[in-house]
Formats: C-alpha cells, sequence, structure tokens
C-alpha cells in the first residue's frame, strides 16, 4: 500500500464510520504510523508503506471508526503555540478554550503590581495544563500554579510541564471545592478556569468520542454550576484588589455565571467563542 493508496483507504474507512473530517484524521493517524511529518508525507505520495507501518495504520483506523479519539490516538494536540501529551485519564484541549489565554494575557500585559512582584496566576482544576502554561509562556513575569485533582490528570500535567520546563509554574494537588485555604496558596491577581460544567442530564447523552474522556472532568451536578458556586464564593474573593477571574462556560451557561459572579465581583463581562456561543466569564472588583 502506498502513502496514496493509504490515504484513500483511511479516508474512505473512516467516511463509512461516520467519522467527521475522515481525510484529516486519516493524514494525521498515516503520519503517526508512518513515523513521517507532514511534509515528508505528501512528499513520498509513492512510498510504500513497510508492512508492520500499514498494519500499525489500519489498527489505529479501526480504533478511530469506533469513535476512540484521535487526540489519544496521537498522544498530544497542539492548544495555542503548544503541543501537549494527552491520553486517557485527562480532557483533551479544545480551541475555545484559546480565549481564556487571550484574556488572560491582554489582563497580565497591561496590570503590574504596585510593590513590582510578579503577577500570581492561578489555574484551576487545570488537567492538561493547557491553560497556564501557554500563560507561562508568554508571560514569562508572572508565575502560575496548576492546580488539579484528579492523579490520572496530574500524570499527563506534570508531563506537560516537566517537557516545557518553563521556570515559572508549579502544580498542586487540590480540590478547589475546598476552597483557597485548603491549598495555602498566595492571593492571586488573575484566576483562571476552565471547570466541569455538564449537568447531568448532559452526561446522559454525551457525543461517542466525549465519552472516553474522563468524568471527573465533565460531570458537575444537575444543573452544572457545582463548580462556579465555589469560584463565586470562595475563590472571586481571593483575587488581590484590581484583580479578575475568567472562566469557561458550557451552552447557555454564561449569563447565570456571571450573575453568580457580579453577587461578588459586580464588573463582568461575557465573551463569546468563534461560533458566536457566549462562551467565557470575566470578573473583577474594578472596571477594566
Amino acid at each position: 500500500m502506498t502513502v496514496d493508496e493509504a490515504l484513500l483507504f483511511g479516508e474512505t474507512r473512516l467516511a463509512e464510520a461516520g467519522r467527521d473530517n475522515a481525510l484529516f484524521d486519516a493524514k494525521e493517524l498515516l503520519c503517526k504510523a508512518a513515523d513521517l511529518d507532514k511534509y515528508a508525507l505528501f512528499s513520498n505520495r509513492d512510498l510504500v508503506l513497510p508492512e508492520d507501518r500499514e498494519q500499525q495504520y489500519r489498527a489505529l483506523l479501526d480504533r478511530r471508526a469506533g469513535g476512540y479519539p484521535l487526540q489519544y490516538l496521537l498522544g498530544e494536540w497542539d492548544f495555542y503555540d503548544l503541543t501537549l501529551q494527552v491520553g486517557e485519564g485527562v480532557l483533551i484541549p479544545r480551541p475555545e478554550t484559546e480565549i481564556l489565554v487571550d484574556e488572560a494575557l491582554t489582563f497580565l500585559h497591561a496590570r503590574k503590581r504596585p510593590d513590582g512582584r510578579p503577577a500570581e496566576v492561578l489555574d484551576l482544576c487545570a488537567g492538561s495544563g493547557c491553560i497556564g502554561l501557554a500563560v507561562a509562556k508568554h508571560a514569562p513575569d508572572c508565575r502560575v500554579t496548576l492546580v488539579e485533582q484528579s492523579p490520572d490528570a496530574l500524570v499527563w500535567l506534570n508531563r506537560n510541564r516537566e517537557a516545557l520546563a518553563f521556570p515559572n509554574v508549579r502544580v498542586l494537588q487540590g480540590d478547589i471545592l475546598a476552597g483557597p485555604a485548603a491549598l495555602d496558596l498566595p492571593a492571586a491577581d488573575l484566576i483562571l478556569s476552565n471547570p466541569p460544567y455538564v449537568t447531568d442530564a448532559e452526561m446522559a447523552v454525551l457525543q461517542e468520542e466525549v465519552r472516553y474522556e474522563p468524568r471527573m472532568a465533565l460531570e458537575a451536578g444537575e444543573d452544572g454550576l457545582r463548580f462556579y458556586r465555589s469560584l463565586a464564593e470562595d475563590w472571586l474573593p481571593f483575587l488581590t484588589p484590581g484583580g479578575i477571574m475568567a472562566v469557561e462556560c458550557g451552552d447557555r451557561q454564561a449569563e447565570e455565571v456571571a450573575r453568580m459572579f457580579a453577587a461578588f465581583a459586580p464588573y463582568t463581562a461575557v465573551i463569546p467563542d468563534f461560533n458566536g456561543i457566549n462562551r467565557v466569564v470575566r470578573a473583577g472588583v474594578i472596571k477594566d
């Protein structure tokens, strides 16, 4: 089987299985199986795959056709301008979450602490570390603490921290529902979070691929707002004067989260994603 034949075979296999973006997925899986980057792949269209590589490719296609996430099969995924290691036990980084990084960097580049010390940034429910690590890279003069409770997710978080080796990052294991006092943290200038926000009803009808992701990173009670209540009541008062919190929300949750936050930080804003869905809520005590 040549590269061209493998791509056609893979696209057909995945399309017949009902997978969206079948050609893209086939290309990604062929690059992995053949151990070639995309440029090398397409400059060798007549290359015949060794039998072991072809068998590996077919096995990857079978798993993808069965609904297993592409990102887990690849073992890595791009977020912002980072390539992060991912696998079972950690939430897959998604493009809409990059909005949180944009909000964070806009704030950090404009804010200077009056005492001259580095800004303290918290990434709560950090998962793979995608948010906090991207912030740490682009705002190297701040200090970023990534907090995650799940032992499985911590494996991936620590792998990414070690691989990227940003000096301004530390990782803590902890439950954010216990509040900041339980973690012995300094007051924060910026709090970021993409917490679990899937309702009980939504958990029952999750898309096939999402069911492979950890329930702990998804489920958030009957109304999906359990973590936002803690963020409002426990964590918003933990901000330094002039600090802000920015969080990702599920569909149709942003307005309720903004109202919840307004009781503790009156200046709130709702920010849509690239599909026009209100996705991020930003809150602070002092007006921007």
